[in-house]
């Protein structure tokens, strides 16, 4: 029976592809020992594979949390009580706190979630371009913000330890250190930095933000070319 099959398809236009084998065979898999019975053109569909450079790791989103108050139980007899904590150590966060009761007489209850924003007490931030030149003169311009309960002056400075960059004003900026006038609290100041960089390639700026009461510093990197 299967001869029979076998010659009655023997009129049939039946080959492999020109991709798969140099030359065409009357009999789809032929040179690996087996023989297709069908009626029917077939084409080989190549899939791409990837490989392991070609496989990109997913971003990573951080979930726990260990300095968390998420599983401490407060047990209350009148029914209020004041939970104090303290939030993880991040400089400027929204969070989303909601919380529940077990009670055996009432069950169990989900309080409004309520959004709160963390901040620091003070902050700076500086202002860059996407890329300077070398030996140009550029204008940096730092903000500072004063999240305290009461007014403050801050000393603002720029590092330069490597020699990167200079100063371009020195009897302004002397050493690269600037003092605020009085900061409003919840308001900012803005203070510029006038360099000029030295070298080619990706420069360090660090600024430092100090007050009496806090203190805070931005890393940051410029693209010189």
């Amino acid at each position: 029976m299967p001869k029979k099959i076998f010659n009655d398809l023997s009129n049939v236009q039946s080959k492999t592809p020109k991709s798969y084998l140099k030359i065409n065979t009357p009999c789809p898999g032929e040179t690996a020992g087996l023989i297709t019975l069908t009626n029917a053109n077939y084409y080989l569909v190549h899939e791409p594979i990837a490989k392991e450079k070609d496989l990109i790791s997913k971003h990573f989103t951080p979930r726990n949390y260990f300095e968390t108050f998420a599983f401490v139980d407060y047990v209350s007899t009148t029914g209020y009580d004041e939970v104090p904590t303290k939030l993880p150590t991040t400089s400027f966060k929204s969070w989303v706190i909601t919380g529940f009761a077990l009670s055996p007489k009432t069950g169990l209850t989900l309080s409004t979630s309520m959004a709160m924003k963390t901040v620091k007490n003070i902050y700076v931030d500086i202002d860059l371009p996407n890329f300077v030149k070398k030996g140009s003169t550029v204008i940096l311009e730092a903000e500072i913000y004063n999240y305290l309960q009461k007014r403050m002056r801050c000393a603002v400075s720029l590092e330069n330890k490597k020699n990167e960059f200079e100063f371009v004003r020195v009897k302004k900026f002397a050493r690269g250190i600037v003092y605020t006038d009085d900061i409003q609290p919840g308001k900012s100041k803005k203070i510029d930095f006038q360099i000029r960089p030295r070298v080619s390639g990706m420069i360090t700026l660090k600024v430092y933000a100090s007050c009496p009461l806090a203190s805070y510093v931005n890393v940051k990197k410029l693209r010189v070319i």
